[in-house]
């Protein structure tokens, strides 16, 4: 699912880029691009811990409770970071 992800994100980075003229200055479609990518990073981190804590520790019970607070805070993240991200670039 990760090599998919980074894939998927990868290649839509690569189609976006060349579908714009070429600009000297960073622009919204390149925050974005790495926007998504810190976020693939983040959620893929947060799978391989929450997997690691119920492997290693056989903890299921806090590996659920671990997993639904990062989940939580990251989605949180994102969604804010997505909607804030356009607001900055504007301003």
């Amino acid at each position: 699912m990760i090599p998919g992800a980074f894939f998927g994100a990868v290649s839509s980075i690569m189609v976006g880029a060349n579908l714009l003229p070429d600009a000297l200055t960073a622009g919204l479609v390149e925050y974005v691009n790495i926007w998504g990518i810190v976020n693939i990073l983040a959620f893929s981190m947060f799978i391989i811990s929450i997997n690691s804590i119920r492997s290693r520790f056989e903890s299921v019970q806090f590996s659920r409770v671990y997993g639904l607070i990062m989940f939580i805070a990251a989605a949180v993240v994102s969604v804010l970071g997505n909607i804030l991200l356009p607001l900055v670039c504007v301003i």
